[in-house]
């Protein structure tokens, strides 16, 4: 008996490792198991897809082909703050401030209910103005990316120095599994 993985997407054979392998000769009433080293592609989508086999005995030139389904899930979540920006650049005690905040999903899977927290309670020279201090993305595909702002007032007591902010992220991800990371904006 000979075996032959058939290598279609999301589906790869592993570096050096063989297509086809033979397995010799089964009687009757043994079994026979052969293992392949097989990669399955990092950004396939969360589905149910057949991997396929073909198998023949050895004088035979006929490929009899088997199929068997795999459930492919993915199990961690990613978003992150691509970037930000404030405007203006550098400010003045008693500024207002706007903060642009570029958040992406480096995941491979759909994100939902995306809630982003910009924490001014440990600060004594920063509240929100003109706005709450949560900002919510309804949902991200993956590799998108979407913009937030939060506007502040800085106290005029405020020191001439970098203060960090913590950004609070909370989502969940197309099975409703829920995630929490926290993230830090500077601001000079």
């Amino acid at each position: 008996i000979e075996v032959r993985f058939v290598p279609e997407y999301p589906f790869s054979i592993a570096p050096g490792e063989e297509i086809r392998k033979k397995i010799g000769v089964i009687p009757g009433t043994k079994d026979a198991v052969i293992e392949f080293n097989i990669f399955v592609d990092l950004y396939a989508p969360n589905e149910v897809k057949d991997i396929k086999f073909q198998y023949k005995w050895v004088d035979e030139n006929i490929w009899l082909e088997f199929k068997a389904p795999i459930s492919l899930e993915h199990y961690d979540s990613l978003v992150i703050v691509e970037s930000f920006d404030t405007f203006p650049k550098v400010i003045k005690p008693g500024d207002e401030i706007d903060i642009k905040i570029k958040i992406k999903n480096e995941g491979v899977t759909s994100v939902k209910n995306a809630d982003f927290t910009l924490d001014t309670s440990g600060s004594d020279f920063f509240s929100p103005f003109s706005s709450g201090d949560t900002k919510r993305i309804d949902f991200l595909e993956p590799k998108e990316s979407k913009e937030i702002i939060f506007s502040l007032m800085s106290d005029a007591r405020a020191e001439i120095k970098i203060y960090t902010l913590p950004l609070k992220i909370k989502f969940r991800d197309d099975k409703n599994k829920e995630y929490e990371k926290t993230s830090k904006i500077g601001i000079k």
